[in-house]
């Protein structure tokens, strides 16, 4: 049946890479489904769109769009060495409760879906519990590792440290707000030598902290998509 309708490359790109066609979303859906499971999947952060390919991103018809659906993204890691030994890092540390089954897969529609509106953003590597993302040209290695999500951002600072901070703890505030209830509760730390949050501001640590790192905190709460990635 699928065959029937022109829709097996649809299928297997969703199978293989995790990528779905409007088209095949409203065969699965139905017609007069659509519109509101689309809001519903996109509002719940299940779904983000997918706007790299010349042919996707100019359009305006929800159903002719392509669509990343994270939860279907194949089995993979990011290979050693992709960034070069030039780098920041931090993690977000869930180990004192947990880290709830789709908090990764949501941060990830929404790294996407900042990263699809930025000039020059190259195509990113995604996985089950990995990603590497561009946002314009500064470029972050995302990896899922138990109870801790690690961030490592690339010698290209175009992007600043303090800047991406403030965009990843926005994201987690928006996820935990919209998604999880206001239950997920994280402690940040930075560098390989796991610095906690506070003692690194307090200590102004850099790239993160200092005189001219100063980033104002984003309002994240029941604001819809676009809102959020307009005040970026």
């Amino acid at each position: 049946e699928i065959k029937k309708n022109g829709l097996y490359k649809d299928l297997k790109s969703l199978l293989n890479s995790g990528i779905v066609s409007g088209d095949l979303l409203e065969y699965f859906w139905g017609a007069e489904h659509f519109e509101f499971l689309m809001d519903l999947m996109q509002e719940a952060l299940l779904l983000s769109e997918w706007k790299f390919c010349d042919t996707n991103a100019h359009t305006n018809e929800r159903k002719a769009a392509q669509y990343l659906v994270p939860s279907m993204l194949p089995n993979g890691r990011i290979i050693p060495g992709a960034l070069s030994e030039q780098f920041s890092e931090f993690d977000f540390d869930f180990t004192e409760t947990y880290l709830p089954t789709g908090v990764f897969q949501r941060l990830v529609c929404l790294c996407i879906g900042h990263s699809c509106r930025k000039e020059t953003t190259m195509l990113p590597i995604l996985y089950q519990k990995a990603a590497y993302i561009w946002f314009g040209t500064a470029s972050v290695i995302i990896q899922l590792q138990e109870d801790r999500i690690s961030f490592r951002l690339g010698e290209d600072k175009s992007l600043l440290p303090a800047k991406l901070l403030v965009l990843i703890i926005s994201m987690f505030s928006k996820i935990n707000e919209d998604a999880m209830h206001g239950r997920l509760k994280w402690k940040i730390y930075f560098d390989s030598c796991r610095i906690p949050y506070e003692v690194a501001k307090a200590k102004m640590l850099e790239p993160w902290f200092g005189e001219n790192r100063n980033v104002p905190t984003i309002e994240n709460k029941n604001i819809d998509l676009n809102s959020f990635f307009e005040n970026f």
